[in-house]
C-alpha cells in the first residue's frame, strides 16, 4: 500500500509476529547446495549463484550485463530496500556468472520452480524454499569469518536489526577469536604499561 501511494508511511515494520509464530531460518551446507544444483540440469547454476551471492529471486531475474563488473555484481536502486548494493562474486562461481546469458527469461523462471521443487523433494528437504539460499549465503559468510556488519552490508540489510537474526552464526567465530587471544604469550603485553 505504501509503494502504491495509498499510505504515507510504511507500516510493515510495525507488524509483529503473533505468539507461537517463529521466524524461520534454514541453511544449506555446501554439499546440500551442490546436490540440489546437480539435480537441476538447466537451473543448477542459478541455484549455486543464489547460494553464493545471497541474491533474491527477483534480483537474479533483473540482472543484466551492465550489473556485472570484474569481481562484483552491482545492483542499483532496484533492490528491496531501494538502495544500491555491491555483491562480491566468489571465485567458486565467477565462471558461472560470466557464462550465463543475462537477463534470464520468464520461461527460465518456470523451469527453476519445477527443478527446485523436484530437487528439494528428492533430497528430503521439503522445508527448504528458494529464499533459504539467501540465508545460506549469510551462513557461509559467517563460516568464512565475516562480522555481522559485513554480513548486513553484503545482504543489503537496511538496519542492523535485520542482520541480528544471524548473530548466532558468528558465535563460533567469536569463540575462535577468544581462543586465539588466549593463546597470545604473556610476554607480548605488560599490564603495567599505560596505553
Amino acid at each position: 500500500a505504501f509503494d502504491w501511494g495509498w499510505l504515507d508511511q510504511p507500516v510493515a515494520r510495525r507488524v509483529k509476529l503473533l505468539p507461537g509464530e517463529e521466524s524461520r531460518h534454514y541453511y544449506l551446507t555446501v554439499d546440500q547446495v551442490q546436490s540440489m544444483a546437480d539435480l537441476c540440469p538447466v537451473t543448477g547454476d542459478i541455484i549455486r549463484i543464489a547460494a553464493y551471492t545471497g541474491l533474491r529471486r527477483g534480483e537474479l531475474f533483473r540482472l543484466n550485463d551492465t550489473n556485472l563488473k570484474e569481481d562484483f555484481i552491482v545492483l542499483m536502486s532496484d533492490t528491496k530496500t531501494n538502495k544500491p548494493r555491491l555483491i562480491p562474486i566468489p571465485d567458486q562461481i565467477k565462471e558461472l556468472v560470466k557464462s550465463i546469458e543475462w537477463p534470464l527469461d520468464s520461461l527460465f523462471d518456470y523451469r527453476l520452480r519445477d527443478e527446485f521443487e523436484s530437487a528439494r523433494l528428492e533430497l528430503g528437504l521439503k522445508h527448504i524454499r528458494f529464499h533459504d539460499l539467501r540465508h545460506t549465503y549469510a551462513s557461509l559468510l559467517a563460516q568464512a569469518g565475516a562480522t555481522l556488519q559485513l554480513i548486513g552490508k553484503a545482504m543489503g540489510h537496511s538496519t542492523p536489526v535485520m542482520t541480528d537474526r544471524y548473530a548466532h552464526l558468528v558465535a563460533d567465530n567469536l569463540r575462535d577469536l577468544a581462543d586465539k587471544f588466549a593463546s597470545l604469550p604473556a610476554s607480548q603485553y605488560n599490564s603495567d604499561e599505560v596505553l
